[in-house]
């Protein structure tokens, strides 16, 4: 069961059809691009989605609507379902002020050096996985 809804959480957005005004807090103001999202966002976010310019009540049901047509929780369930996912996929988290990342292990040594190679960094394997390591034992 836990891998069936791991599968929805890892599906895109788009898959859904949603109003303009839903579609749009979603794609530009929140930065969503998966279901996951969406719960990450109502689960570390004083107000939620309800935050977000534009978004409101009726939007936040039609949110719902869709997370129940795709047979996913309520976003009452925020929390468990993001321990949930994070849990069965194996994630690190890093927080740099305003900015979190969530990187799928699998993911993360290309990810580091990527970003490395982007600030004119020199790095090798050992600095990269040093750097893990640290992130890791957060």
């Amino acid at each position: 069961m836990d891998e069936i809804i791991i599968k929805k959480l890892d599906t895109s957005l788009w898959e859904y059809r949603w109003s303009v005004r839903v579609k749009g807090v979603l794609e530009h103001a929140c930065n969503a691009e998966r279901f996951i999202d969406v719960y990450r966002i109502s689960a570390t976010t004083r107000g939620g989605l309800l935050k977000y310019r534009n978004f409101g009540v009726k939007s936040l049901n039609e949110v719902e609507r869709g997370l129940q047509e795709f047979g996913l929780p309520s976003l009452d369930s925020s929390r468990q379902v993001v321990k949930l996912y994070d849990s069965k996929v194996g994630c690190i988290k890093s927080s740099v002020g305003e900015v979190s990342l969530v990187i799928p292990d699998g993911l993360a040594h290309r990810v580091l050096q990527d970003i490395l190679r982007g600030l004119g960094r020199q790095h090798d394997d050992e600095t990269v996985r040093r750097v893990l390591d640290i992130v890791r034992s957060d």
